[in-house]
């Protein structure tokens, strides 16, 4: 009898420590919404165009936070890129995991604009890995970080 009683408490002893451990273990999640809101003119489309490109934003954008210090962030937004009175819409989904190395690294579509009768013009697309060290690491479509964006076409077609 004191052996099963004995064997009770340690059972009871060891379901309390697994549920304090997953209760601490249990990541803490952030959802933001972001109605449309204007950004104000893009610095650097702006600058490449000589006039004032606006930008609009919408968002949904979900961050979990690990007790090991990792992180990752959701992000599902919408772009409207505006001027003269012309627009192009851009929709991007991706997912940012910080490493507790302090290393980045994005998966999914970070930037998508297309330009009618153009094509892509601004996509990163795929993997891109930021170490610590400077090191970066890619696989897909990286327009902007290769150097191969075709900002100009933004312009030419906003232009009037």
């Amino acid at each position: 009898m004191t052996f099963r009683i004995l064997a009770y408490l340690c059972v009871a002893a060891l379901s309390l420590v697994v549920a304090t451990t997953a209760t601490a273990a249990k990541p803490q999640i952030t959802d933001i919404t972001r109605d449309l809101e204007s950004l104000g003119p893009d610095p650097f489309l702006s600058n490449v165009c000589g006039f004032d490109v606006e930008v609009l934003n919408e968002a949904r954008i979900r961050i979990i936070e690990y007790s090991d210090g990792t992180a990752q962030s959701h992000h599902h937004e919408t772009y409207y890129w505006r001027a003269n009175g012309k627009s192009l819409t851009e929709n991007v989904n991706f997912t940012i995991a910080f490493g507790a190395d302090e290393s980045e690294t994005y998966r999914g579509t970070v930037f998508n604009l297309h330009v009618p009768g153009v094509g892509p013009v601004l996509v990163e697309a795929g993997l891109a890995v930021f170490g610590r060290d400077g090191s970066i690491r890619l696989a897909g479509l990286h327009q902007v970080l290769d150097g191969t964006s075709k900002p100009q076409a933004v312009c030419d077609y906003l232009a009037a």
